[in-house]
């Protein structure tokens, strides 16, 4: 395997029952919460709202309008 290709591929669509999602989501609040500086902090937060978003159109922009993502 060269450098060049991916070490796992993912399946086009992937999808997550109710408590699948909601232990991601709280993944990704620990991953906020624990970030060890200011970039790992936005990047988890991007991912926070790229998944929000996915799942809850509407919750994700109550968020970017609170200010809970730094987007």
């Amino acid at each position: 395997m060269s450098a060049d290709e991916p070490y796992v591929w993912l399946p086009g669509l992937i999808e997550l029952n109710g408590d699948e999602a909601l232990a991601v989501l709280y993944a990704l609040d620990v991953a906020i919460a624990r970030a060890r500086s200011a970039h790992e902090e936005r990047v988890a937060e991007a991912a926070k709202l790229l998944i929000t978003r996915k799942l809850w159109d509407e919750l994700a922009d109550i968020l970017e309008m609170n200010g809970d993502h730094n987007g």
